[in-house]
C-alpha cells in the first residue's frame, strides 16, 4: 500500500465533569488552640491517569493550607495532603487515549477544629480525551487496475507534552514582614507556540501575597501582575513548528519556593513558582484515500467502512468587562473591610447560540477574607454569576471544547451585603465541522477473468 501501517487520526473529546469528594483529618498539636479560621486552601497535584478497558484511573495528592488565628491572637498556617484514587468511566477510554485534566476546582470547607482539625475537599475537573484512531487503507495494483484517489486532510498525534517551567516573582514593601500568611496566583497564557523542538510561552501571571506585619500584627495583602516579556522555552522532542498545540497550563502550588529578606529598610519577598504544562502536539498530513477503483482483468473484492473525521477550526475572545453579583445571606453580618480574594478559579456552567452567535454562562468561584460589621474576621467561599455574549459566529459546527482563563478580577462590596464581580475573561473554544468518508480497508483479487 502507499500509505503507512500506523498512521492514526487524532480525536480530541472533553468527557464529563467529574466530581469527588476527601475528608481530610489533621492532627493539630495538644499546645494549639484555635480561636478563627481565616481561610482554607486545597490543591490537586501529582495526577497520573493510565487509560485502558473503558476506564481510566486518576491518581494523585490533596494539599492542604489552613490559615488560623490561635486564643493568644497569633496567626499560623497548618499545612497537609493525602493521596487520592478515582475511577474515570468512559467507553472511548482505552490504552491508545491520552488524557489531561483542566478546569481544575476545588472547595473546601472546615467540619470541625476542635481536637482534630477536619476539612471537606469537594474536587471539580474535566478530563479531555486525546484518543489515536488508526486507520488503513490497503490495495494492492497493477498495470490493469484503475484508481480514483483525493486527498483527506486530517490530524496526527507527534507528541504528548508534559512538561514544567520555573517563574520568579519578586515582591517589595516597605511593611517589615514577620510572616507570609497566604500565597495565591493565577497564571494568563496570552500566546505560546512550536517552534525548533521547543515550546515557546508569553503570558501573564497574577500574584497575591497575604502577610503580617512585624510592628503591630496587622495582616495585609500585597497584589502583582508579573508579565512574561520574554518568551519562556520549553525543550520538547519531535515538536516542529507546523505542529498545533493543545495545552493546559496550571500553577503547581505545593512546589512554592517563597523567601523574604530585608533590604534597604524594604521587605523582598521572592516566590519560584512551578507552571505545569500537559497536552499534545497534533500535525497536519494529507492522505491518499481511494474512492473508486476497477479492473479490466481481475474481479475485485473490496472491504469498505465507514470514518467520520473531524476538521477543527479555533475561535478566541477576549472580553472588555463582564459583571456579576451575589449576596451575603441574610443572618450573615455585613462586610466592612475586605482583606482578601483568594482562590480565584473560573469555570463555564452553560454555552448555547443566540441570533447565531455563541452565549457563555459561567461561574467565578473565589475565597473571601473579610472584617464583618462586628469587628470579627471572616472568610467564606463565593460564587459570582455571569453571562457573556462572544459575537462568535457559530453556525454548523459542533463544539468540541473551550478554555476559560480569568484576564483581570476586581471584587467590591456594594452596601455591605452585595458583593459585586468585574472581571475581564479570555476564552478559547474549538469548533469542528464532521466530515465523513467510506474508506477502503482491504482489497484482494479473484480469479482470472477469460474473454
Amino acid at each position: 500500500g502507499f500509505m503507512d501501517e500506523k498512521m492514526k487520526i487524532a480525536f480530541k473529546k472533553s468527557l464529563n465533569k467529574f466530581n469527588f469528594s476527601s475528608t481530610m483529618s489533621v492532627a493539630i498539636d495538644s499546645n494549639v488552640n484555635i480561636k478563627t479560621i481565616l481561610s482554607t486552601h486545597a490543591y490537586l497535584y501529582d495526577e497520573k491517569i493510565e487509560c485502558g478497558n473503558g476506564k481510566a484511573i486518576m491518581t494523585g495528592r490533596i494539599g492542604l493550607k489552613v490559615l488560623y488565628v490561635d486564643t493568644d491572637g497569633i496567626s499560623n498556617t497548618i499545612t497537609d495532603s493525602q493521596a487520592v484514587s478515582e475511577n474515570i468511566i468512559d467507553s472511548a477510554l482505552t490504552t491508545d487515549s491520552f488524557v489531561a485534566v483542566s478546569n481544575k476546582t476545588i472547595v473546601s470547607n472546615v467540619i470541625s477544629s476542635d481536637g482534630v482539625l477536619k476539612v471537606n475537599c469537594d474536587v471539580s475537573l474535566i478530563p479531555v480525551l486525546f484518543l489515536n484512531i488508526p486507520i488503513s487503507n490497503n490495495y494492492e495494483q497493477d498495470e490493469n487496475t484503475i484508481c480514483k484517489k483525493s486527498e483527506l486532510t486530517t490530524s496526527v498525534i507527534s507528541a504528548n507534552i508534559n512538561s514544567n517551567f520555573k517563574h520568579i516573582t519578586t515582591f517589595e514593601t516597605k511593611d517589615k514582614i514577620s510572616k507570609i500568611l497566604c500565597y495565591n496566583s493565577y497564571f494568563s497564557i496570552s500566546n505560546y507556540a512550536a517552534k525548533d523542538n521547543s515550546i515557546y510561552v508569553q503570558g501573564k501571571l497574577f500574584s497575591s501575597v497575604l502577610y503580617e506585619t512585624d510592628d503591630n500584627g496587622e495582616i495585609r495583602k500585597k497584589e502583582l501582575i508579573d508579565t512574561f516579556n520574554v518568551a519562556t522555552e520549553i525543550d520538547v522532542t519531535n515538536i516542529s513548528s507546523e505542529c498545533e498545540l493543545e495545552l493546559y497550563f496550571d500553577i503547581d502550588k505545593n512546589s512554592e519556593n517563597i523567601s523574604t529578606e530585608i533590604e534597604d529598610d524594604n521587605s523582598i519577598i521572592t516566590i519560584q513558582n512551578q507552571i505545569n504544562v500537559c497536552g499534545v502536539a497534533v500535525k497536519n498530513i494529507n492522505i491518499e484515500v481511494v474512492d473508486d477503483m476497477f479492473s479490466t482483468k481481475n474481479e475485485l473484492e473490496i472491504a469498505t467502512s465507514e470514518r467520520e473525521f473531524l476538521t477543527l477550526k479555533k475561535c478566541e475572545f477576549v472580553s472588555s468587562k463582564i459583571y456579576g453579583e451575589t449576596n451575603l445571606n441574610d443572618d450573615e453580618p455585613a462586610i466592612e473591610e475586605l482583606i482578601s480574594n483568594l482562590n480565584i478559579s473560573p469555570e463555564i456552567t452553560n454555552a448555547y447560540i443566540k441570533n447565531g452567535t455563541l452565549q457563555v454562562e459561567g461561574i467565578i468561584s473565589s475565597h473571601l477574607v473579610y472584617i464583618d460589621e462586628n469587628k470579627s474576621c471572616q472568610h467564606k467561599h463565593i460564587e459570582v454569576p455571569f453571562i457573556v455574549d462572544t459575537k462568535i459566529q457559530t453556525e454548523n459546527s459542533n463544539f468540541c471544547n473551550e478554555n476559560l482563563n480569568i484576564l483581570d478580577c476586581k471584587i467590591k462590596i456594594k452596601r455591605g451585603t452585595i458583593i459585586e464581580g468585574e472581571n475581564a475573561v479570555e476564552m478559547c473554544r474549538n469548533s469542528c465541522n464532521k466530515d465523513q468518508r467510506m474508506m477502503i480497508n482491504n482489497v484482494t483479487k479473484s480469479k482470472e477473468i477469460n474473454f
